[in-house]
């Protein structure tokens, strides 16, 4: 069991932190698009959001282990972010 979390650790949970920076900066440049009375911002704001209930998801889920309730929510949540990320690095 420990090795098990200790590999989602290292391959989930660490990088999916380096993502959520990521996601913090889109959710407060949503905030500050929002601010300035430009609509797009919700949609930053939303992107954000899920990419953070992602993070949070990988981190529960090394923390309290594989049956963790509610992580498997929260990843899927990311790994829609993540979808967009990569929809959008695709279409150019």
């Amino acid at each position: 069991m420990a090795v098990y979390r200790a590999i989602v650790v290292l391959f989930g949970a660490v990088p999916a932190t380096v993502l959520g920076s990521l996601s913090a900066g889109v959710t407060f440049g949503g905030l500050r698009a929002l601010a300035s009375s430009e609509l797009s911002g919700g949609v930053f704001i939303v992107w954000g959001a899920l990419g953070l209930a992602g993070v949070a998801g990988l981190w529960l889920a090394a923390i309290e282990g594989p049956y963790a309730r509610g992580a498997a929510l929260l990843i899927v949540c990311g790994l829609i972010a993540d979808a967009v990320l990569i929809g959008l690095t695709i279409r150019g």
